[in-house]
């Protein structure tokens, strides 16, 4: 019996000694091996959850996810690939990822890193940024006075970001807005990137506006912006025209009863009808197809330009897409549906190709891209500081907003 405890006691002990040895070599510095490809030494796996990688002493990669595979192909400032490991794992992924998909990850796992970087290096320095009271703010009318001009550099921004979205995209977009985020939200990164400019271009629109803290400013802003709208409407640029509209139809905005008994109303009027949704926007859809006249019948590539009011192109696809989902009474594929939603989509594919010879005007473009636009908290504090609040709710609002710490 004390044998038998002894022998116990010692197979414990030797247990435990294994146990501390295997932590001491898991601590110590992964070994450096010999890239059998090339030669040279190679850099070490960085450290990973071994759920998803398996490594066996000498440190070789002996199992992995799928996932963890691909990541392993990108290198970083600490790791570096193996050339032998790239080359097996390039040979025999496609059994489980197609080549397009999987250049499709590695970019975007890439895409996301350097991203991370960037934010990690802003942020540091970003809120101490935001909180500075900029007294050497200049106004966009003050660095763009003239309002064909600023149409003209807003058309550049918009085409830039239309022709990066593909066909592929408009599909996505086209299917049910819940089942596409599911389904295909990577790969509707372009149209995110142009919406957000978009909702960038109507609150930048607002804030302009609203850091007028003299109603003759502001109504000169107004106005400016009334000008900048109808050139977009000249050029064929919806999109950014339905935008600034946006801005002006804010509630915060529109509240500043004041400052527009002061505009001038038939410059107001022409963008009231423009942008008039009844009969789903019948006087929009009568514009766009007299530009579509001209578009066609342009002699020349840049003698024309349309650029739609995005939200509704993709409204009335999605109404086309349903129909070519719909089987007809006889079972067979509505092929005339199909037609039809491919011409749609090949007139928007020759819209966003088209080229622009406008002349780029870079401190413009800074101000449109760059320029920092307030939250709509710090706009709604900003437009009953314009005009005081007259309403109970109104107060009530302001009265929240002045107590609180985070509104500037």
């Amino acid at each position: 019996m004390l044998i038998s405890t002894t022998s116990d006691n010692l197979s414990s002990g030797n247990l435990k000694a294994k146990e501390n040895d295997q932590e001491k070599a898991n601590k110590q510095e992964p070994i450096f091996k010999q890239d059998p490809l090339t030669g040279n030494p190679s850099i070490p796996h960085p450290a990973f959850d071994d759920q998803d990688r398996v490594f066996d002493d000498t440190g070789s990669l002996v199992s992995v996810t799928l996932d963890s595979l691909i990541e392993l192909l990108i290198p970083s400032r600490n790791y570096s690939p193996e050339q032998s490991y790239i080359f097996a794992a390039l040979l025999n992924i496609r059994i489980f990822i197609s080549p397009p998909d999987l250049l499709q990850k590695i970019l975007q796992l890439d895409r996301a890193e350097r991203f991370e970087r960037a934010l990690i290096y802003i942020s540091s320095s970003m809120d101490q940024v935001l909180n500075t009271h900029d007294n050497n703010y200049k106004r966009l009318v003050e660095i763009c006075p003239n309002p064909t001009t600023l149409a003209q550099q807003m058309t550049l921004i918009e085409l830039e970001r239309l022709s990066m979205i593909g066909p592929d995209e408009i599909v996505y977009a086209a299917i049910d807005v819940d089942d596409a985020k599911k389904r295909f939200g990577n790969r509707m990164n372009n149209i995110r990137n142009y919406i957000d400019w978009s909702n960038r271009l109507t609150y930048l629109t607002a804030t302009e506006i609203l850091r007028c803290s003299k109603r003759q400013y502001r109504i000169f802003a107004i106005e400016y912006f009334i000008d900048v709208a109808k050139e977009c409407i000249n050029i064929g640029n919806f999109n950014s025209f339905m935008a600034i509209v946006a801005a002006l139809s804010l509630p915060l905005i529109a509240r500043l009863k004041k400052t527009w008994n002061r505009v001038e109303k038939s410059k107001l009027d022409i963008l009231r009808h423009q942008f008039d949704p009844t009969a789903n926007f019948v006087s929009y859809r009568s514009t766009l197809k007299a530009a579509i006249w001209r578009f066609n019948r342009a002699k020349n590539e840049t003698d024309a330009i349309i650029i739609p009011f995005f939200g509704l192109l993709i409204k009335d696809l999605s109404l086309l897409h349903r129909q070519c989902a719909q089987l007809l009474p006889n079972g067979h594929i509505n092929f005339k549906m199909f037609s039809q939603f491919g011409n749609e989509v090949s007139n928007f594919i020759k819209w966003k190709n088209r080229k622009c010879l406008f002349e780029r005007d870079t401190r413009t473009l800074h101000q449109l891209l760059l320029s920092r636009t307030l939250s709509e908290k710090q706009l709604i504090k900003l437009s009953y500081n314009c005009e005081i609040a007259e309403q109970t709710s109104e107060k009530e609002l302001y009265r929240r907003l002045k107590n609180d710490g985070n509104v500037q």
